[in-house]
């Protein structure tokens, strides 16, 4: 177990009595070497593989997450049901830290804390979790995985992350619709303003030719007119002027 780059520390003999599958015994716990480099355990079914482990996590942490997940009281869970009233079930670890030898022992019925207590929890994989990790989907084996390696704040942040990402795609979505739906009602308010303009245009250039035709109508009344008036002072003066010629004549004649 490390803690920054000064802090190293390596377990090196368990002592556990009346925890779990380990008897209480008065003058002579069950003590397991840690000294080799690796440690394996086989037994069968109930031959306290668990029970080793979930006494060094509750020595370690405090707590016992198979107990939580069995939904069990936790005092219940870990004290060996044969165990006597008078009995004080315990875990004593001796661990080597940055090259000094120290024990912490933890009572069932005592308040004391380990100095890395805080730690050591990161350090502890539940069977719960590997059940789950060997059972699931691929989909979610990523989330899984690293809950395996405790990076739960990993995956809340990537979780977190997904959220806000399919927020932000929904949210594109809804304005792309509403702009689509801007751009309809816009084209649908140009095509109208066209069809008006088109009308608008066939009306007053209707108007117009009807004014031309009108005005040019009136013109050539008034031409007209103004001929049949010429016309007529025409004759009046050929009038005169036969009348004044045949005075002429006359005159001659006398």
């Amino acid at each position: 177990m490390k803690k920054g780059s000064g802090m190293k520390m390596r377990i090196k003999q368990v002592k556990i009595n009346g925890i779990r599958g380990f008897y209480y015994l008065e003058d002579s716990p069950h003590i397991i070497e840690l000294d080799g480099k690796h440690l394996f355990l086989y037994g069968e079914n109930g031959t306290g593989k668990s029970s080793f482990l979930d006494a060094i996590e509750w020595c370690l942490t405090g707590e016992v997450e198979e107990s939580k997940t069995r939904r069990v009281d936790k005092r219940e869970f870990l004290i060996n049901k044969f165990c006597d009233k008078k009995d004080a079930p315990f875990v004593e670890i001796i661990y080597v830290h940055n090259g000094q030898e120290e024990s912490f022992c933890r009572k069932v019925n005592s308040k004391t804390k380990f100095v890395f207590e805080d730690l050591a929890g990161d350090h502890f994989i539940d069977t719960k979790r590997i059940e789950n990790f060997v059972i699931d989907t691929k989909q979610s084996l990523w989330d899984r995985f690293s809950t395996l390696l405790g990076f739960e704040d990993l995956i809340e942040f990537d979780r977190r992350l997904r959220k806000l990402k399919n927020t932000a795609e929904k949210k594109y979505q809804e304005i792309t619709e509403k702009l689509r739906q801007q751009e309809k009602e816009l084209e649908g308010l140009e095509n109208r303003m066209a069809e008006l303009r088109g009308k608008f245009k066939d009306s007053v250039e209707e108007d117009l030719e009807i004014k031309l035709n009108e005005e040019e109508n009136r013109s050539r009344s008034e031409r007209f007119k103004k001929l049949q008036e010429f016309i007529i002072n025409l004759d009046g003066i050929i009038k005169e002027l036969e009348e004044k010629m045949n005075l002429d004549e006359k005159t001659k004649r006398i």
